[in-house]
């Protein structure tokens, strides 16, 4: 996955396409920090844990730019947006967690079903919300 990026960081620079070089290179930069502080080797993991903090980062800027009428400040971060998540690994849907649970026999209660999935599929689970609700709709 860091040749991935580091290609895909490549071509943007080839088209000379500053938003997706920058959108890019901060999931890089973030991952390479992050295991720096872990000691640790860079990760496929940790390229996704950053590549979702880059998206969440990317949310929060869009928000103060549509609160502050920043239309131009508004569409870099959409379009930095929809490169990261055509990077990251789609997550699962709801029924492919209902299904995996029930297949592997998890016992029903919230401890074990997100113990689970945490420990197991980490890096594709939808956000934490709606990881639980989809959990109390298996134990229910």
């Amino acid at each position: 996955m860091e040749q991935k990026l580091r290609n895909l960081i490549k071509e943007s620079m080839i088209e000379k396409n500053k938003i997706k070089t920058m959108a890019f290179k901060s999931i890089l930069e973030t991952a390479q920090k992050m295991a720096k502080e872990k000691r640790e080797a860079l990760t496929d993991s940790l390229i996704i844990q950053a590549g979702k903090k880059e998206l969440k980062i990317q949310n929060e800027i869009l928000e103060e730019c549509i609160k502050a009428n920043r239309i131009e400040s508004a569409n870099e971060c959409r379009q930095k947006i929809a490169y990261c998540e055509a990077f990251l690994p789609k997550p699962m849907t709801s029924d492919e967690i209902l299904i995996c649970l029930k297949t592997n026999n998890v016992p029903k209660n919230m401890k074990d079903c997100m113990s689970f999935l945490k420990t197991n599929y980490n890096d594709v689970l939808p956000p934490g919300k709606e990881c639980s609700l989809i959990c109390k709709t298996y134990i229910m």
